[in-house]
């Protein structure tokens, strides 16, 4: 796999970065959504099981289109089921579950600690020490979050930390998904190998459900949920992974990191606008902090 980033071409790209962008935006609301499911009394897993299991359909549909057209190897399929359950399922969970505790606000600052685990990561793989400008970003991102972290949350005198621990562990297995997909979705392509992703995804999310005994929310969803659970499944999941996965395919893991802080840097503002949450100064300076270290990383190259 191309762990480090190709050269980007004046032209041709346009369009996959714009992918990258309009995708993060769209993702970034399914917190929003998440946020307005939870006060309806909604757990967790509740909220992860109804969005994969409506989502499933739209994706096996891919999947079995994708097939009919063309022949997957089956250790490629295999290998992309594996990805999806850490990316698609494993990496929401921890997320949805610190959102119990975390505003959403917050958990967009959080997660941006994505895009510094993507490019250590990737350096990793490919046998490359870190540049300076890598490990400088990292600090800064770092002390950002903690900026953030000292401030009022919620109610709460200081952020709960069990709740931002789980959001920082979805940024470590998203970015593993990220810089681990490469091959696959070369092999597959964009559509078949999200699909797959996504709908083997739904199988720990529905076991989950059935282990709990709350399959009945899957059977029989409160009509009170069925907006949020509609907006979480369409403008939250399906679209934006299809525009994600396609300008990641394009532009590379690092930078299409990098272009996908467009989302986190709007949604606390989306959150006091829909949400009627505030931002505490540290979380403001915290954002701005965690966002100088990212933007300085993609200004010298990553």
């Amino acid at each position: 796999m191309e762990t480090q980033d190709r050269a980007l071409p004046r032209s041709g790209d346009s369009l996959a970065t714009f992918f990258v962008i309009a995708g993060s935006i769209l993702y970034s609301t399914k917190s929003l959504f998440v946020k307005h499911l939870m006060a309806d009394s909604a757990t967790s897993g509740d909220i992860l099981a109804l969005r994969l299991a409506w989502a499933a359909p739209l994706y096996l549909a891919v999947v079995f289109w994708n097939l009919s057209r063309k022949h997957a190897a089956s250790g490629d399929l295999a290998k992309m089921a594996v990805l999806g359950w850490l990316g698609f399922w494993a990496a929401p969970r921890m997320n949805f579950a610190g959102l119990d505790s975390v505003s959403a606000g917050l958990e967009r600052i959080l997660i941006q600690s994505s895009v510094v685990f993507v490019v250590l990561f990737a350096a990793v793989l490919s046998r490359t020490r870190p540049r300076g400008i890598v490990v400088g970003s990292v600090a800064v991102c770092y002390l950002g979050m903690a900026l953030a972290l000292a401030g009022r949350d919620e109610g709460r005198s200081f952020a709960d930390p069990r709740g931002a621990l789980l959001i920082v562990g979805a940024s470590v297995a998203w970015a593993v998904f990220v810089v681990k997909v490469g091959p696959v979705q070369k092999r597959l392509g964009v559509w078949l190998s999200t699909s797959v992703g996504m709908a083997a995804a739904a199988i720990p999310a529905l076991a989950e459900t059935v282990v709990t005994g709350h399959q009945a929310v899957v059977v029989d969803t409160p009509v009170a949920w069925i907006p949020g659970v509609a907006g979480l499944v369409l403008v939250g999941t399906v679209v934006p992974s299809f525009l994600a996965q396609t300008g990641l395919a394009r532009i590379g893991a690092v930078r299409s990191s990098i272009l996908s802080l467009a989302g986190p840097a709007l949604l606390p503002l989306m959150a006091m606008a829909t949400l009627g949450e505030s931002m505490p100064w540290q979380q403001v300076a915290g954002l701005s902090v965690v966002l100088a270290g990212c933007a300085a990383l993609g200004l010298r190259g990553g």
